[in-house]
């Protein structure tokens, strides 16, 4: 079993031994950098007995907060810097999933049916809703990216209009 994070804030005392400094977080005393690189590929830190991810810090330390999710907009993980990281609920946070392996489109949540039509998939508040009937995968793929928009904003991770603004009916989405 692996390493537990704990999910309650850490003490404010902690705020008196440690400081945050270009993404990353010092010993007070000893100007040392904490943390070490978990098999996740997140920074960790151990205090008093409690292991917390290094980006939940920062975002408590600056903000004195500690959301369900503290999510890395680069989705870089050990992009640290405090620009990076937005408090996130964990439906949002999953919008950074990438394209499985598997997929037979390219596109994720995009599949052909049989007939040869296509149809969207999207999970909103831990439902799958499906949308069927597309001509064409692009249409399939720019329809799921628009509705990724809609419930997701900033959070949305596109697959055909990849960062761009979208356009529809006159209005920017």
């Amino acid at each position: 079993m692996g390493t537990r994070y704990n999910p309650t804030p850490p003490p404010d005392e902690l705020r008196d031994y440690v400081y945050y400094e270009d993404g990353h977080i010092y010993r007070t005393d000893t100007k040392a950098r904490v943390g070490c690189l978990n098999r996740n590929g997140y920074f960790c830190y151990t205090y008093q007995g409690r292991t917390y991810l290094i980006h939940r810090l920062i975002y408590w330390l600056h903000t004195g907060e500690w959301p369900e999710v503290v999510d890395h907009k680069s989705r870089i993980k050990t992009d640290n810097r405090f620009e990076n990281l937005q408090a996130a609920t964990q439906s949002e946070n999953a919008c950074n999933n990438t394209l499985r392996k598997n997929s037979s489109t390219g596109y994720t949540g995009v599949e052909q049916r049989p007939g040869g039509k296509y149809s969207v998939s999207i999970i909103i508040e831990g439902k799958r809703y499906y949308i069927y009937g597309y001509e064409s995968l692009e249409a399939a793929a720019l329809a799921r990216d628009i509705l990724i928009r809609l419930f997701y904003g900033d959070f949305a991770r596109y697959g055909i209009a990849e960062n761009a603004a979208l356009k529809v009916g006159g209005i920017m989405i």
